[in-house]
């Protein structure tokens, strides 16, 4: 798989994300790939998993985001203390 095949197919993973935290996410990923360079491009993929798992942990991320900023902790925290 290459960079560009990786990041469709995590593009495509998020597109139910609200378009801010998907555009976030994805640049996140691509400065990722530009800091480690073309030629550990395939390292790069290992080291980050599969585009499920990464969109995965990105939606969690933006949800636990999203909860801090309604609640003030997250979801997670709430639910133990309830």
């Amino acid at each position: 798989m290459t960079r560009q095949e990786y990041m469709q197919q995590l593009a495509a993973l998020l597109a139910a994300m609200p378009e801010a935290e998907r555009r976030d996410a994805l640049d996140y990923y691509e400065e990722y790939f530009d800091a480690a360079g073309p030629e550990k491009e395939a390292q790069t993929i290992q080291e980050l998993g599969s585009p499920q798992n990464v969109a995965a942990r990105s939606e969690m991320a933006a949800r636990t985001s999203t909860d801090r900023a309604l609640y003030g902790v997250p979801y997670s925290l709430r639910a133990r203390a309830i």
